[in-house]
């Protein structure tokens, strides 16, 4: 009997010992695939971001060549405006030429903002968010399928934001695409509306840490699928996508939260699986801008008797066509392809010239670096940075004060004349 008891004792304690070391190896498995799952998304989110920079990258160079193209168009029909009657048809088929080309550069602008490396080079202003909400549903009203319909509603009054037309543009663009692929399988309605808010409307989550007392909502709803409650929770995370294989990348909703909060913004959503969903973006209203008319007798007084403008580009065509733009508005400018022979020039009368406009993309002697060795010359020298696009080194720059102010391409002489103005006034 004794030596049964012990058998079995032995036997359990065996099964015992045996059960806590399969427990322990469920687990480390467990763990094991946890930790297998987790490298696996890393390493393809790894592939995404290489992907994403070497696109970045490609897209810059592109947008570059792009730009230095358009420059002639958009200059030379600025011009060309100036020269026929207004309710002339050759005025109406120039001015078609000039809407067209002002649509490119917005176009390559919106790629832009994926390949540029410093965001801090971004350019803010007060803008009418009611002219950005209709622009951007003209523009895709006519991709809708026919079982989309829209919806849209404005009390906001004209408000403005402090805002960076090119990122709300693509805030605005994202957030429409969303809708419609959430109902392009059925009959449904894209409805956006635009108000303003008082502070205790707010979420008080975002008015907690701002002092504004008035904001303006955007509010983007669609009929379609909805997302589930934990979708919803993970909706902003980068790489995730509730759209199916191949249709999208998990970058968009990502992208426009960043550009929100960089606007001191705050979005929203709130969903229902088969209802629809709700974005909500809000952003501080403020001041609205003087009227053109005012803003052109300020400025371009400034312009009389300025010393004349050393202007450098590697690129004769688009050189020419800056000069002529620049002349149109009374300046004298001396016009260099060659940066080290600008840098010459320079050499032999640092107190020459008030102002220098240059390129960036350029042989020998980049824009950033012929500006420092020209700030080394004449430390009151206003510098102007023309880029096809900007990258890290003009925020660095302009920290430094090395350069004063830049301008993308493609440029017309009436933004040269408005950057010259601007740079004047800055006492450092």
């Amino acid at each position: 009997i004794i030596l049964i008891i012990s058998v079995a004792i032995f036997i359990i304690l065996k099964i015992q010992k045996n059960k806590e070391a399969l427990e322990v190896e469920t687990k480390y498995l467990k763990e094991l695939n946890a930790t297998t799952e987790e490298l696996r998304k890393k390493d393809l989110q790894l592939q995404h971001s290489q992907k994403l920079q070497a696109l970045g990258t490609l897209t810059g160079g592109i947008a570059h060549e792009f730009n230095n193209l358009l420059t002639p168009i958009l200059g030379y029909t600025e011009i060309l405006k100036k020269s026929v009657a207004i309710d002339s048809k050759d005025y109406e088929y120039i001015n078609e030429i000039y809407d067209a080309s002002r649509k490119a550069k917005n176009i390559i602008e919106q790629i832009l903002v994926f390949s540029r490396l410093d965001r801090n080079t971004t350019k803010y202003e007060p803008i009418q968010v009611s002219l950005l909400v209709e622009e951007t549903l003209n523009l895709i009203r006519p991709t809708l399928t026919s079982n989309i319909k829209i919806s849209y509603e404005d009390s906001s009054d004209g408000s403005c934001i402090m805002a960076n037309q090119v990122q709300i543009h693509q805030v605005l663009l994202n957030l429409y695409n969303n809708a419609f692929h959430a109902m392009k399988d059925a009959e449904g309605v894209l409805k956006v509306t635009l108000s303003t808010v008082k502070r205790n409307e707010a979420p008080e989550n975002y008015t907690s840490a701002s002092e504004t007392e008035e904001y303006v909502q955007i509010t983007v709803s669609d009929s379609g699928y909805g997302m589930s409650a934990e979708a919803v929770t993970r909706i902003f995370e980068p790489f995730f996508t509730t759209k199916g294989l191949g249709e999208g990348t998990g970058l968009g909703l990502f992208v426009v939260q960043g550009i929100v909060r960089n606007h001191k913004g705050l979005i929203t959503v709130e969903s229902v699986v088969d209802k629809g969903s709700t974005f909500k973006v809000y952003f501080p209203k403020v001041q609205g801008t003087p009227s053109v008319a005012e803003e052109e007798k300020i400025e371009f007084k400034k312009l009389k008797g300025l010393k004349p403008v050393l202007m450098v580009d590697d690129n004769p065509k688009v050189l020419k066509v800056m000069k002529k733009g620049l002349e149109d508005f009374g300046l004298e400018v001396l016009a260099e392809t060659n940066s080290v022979e600008a840098l010459n020039i320079f050499k032999q009368d640092p107190s020459r010239f008030e102002v220098v406009i240059t390129d960036q993309a350029m042989p020998d002697l980049r824009g950033v670096e012929l500006a420092e060795r020209l700030k080394k010359l004449n430390p009151r020298v206003k510098i102007i940075l023309v880029t096809g696009y900007a990258d890290e080194k003009v925020a660095e720059y302009m920290k430094r004060m090395i350069i004063d102010d830049y301008l993308n391409k493609p440029v017309i002489g009436k933004q040269m004349a408005k950057a010259v103005c601007d740079v004047l006034e800055k006492d450092y």
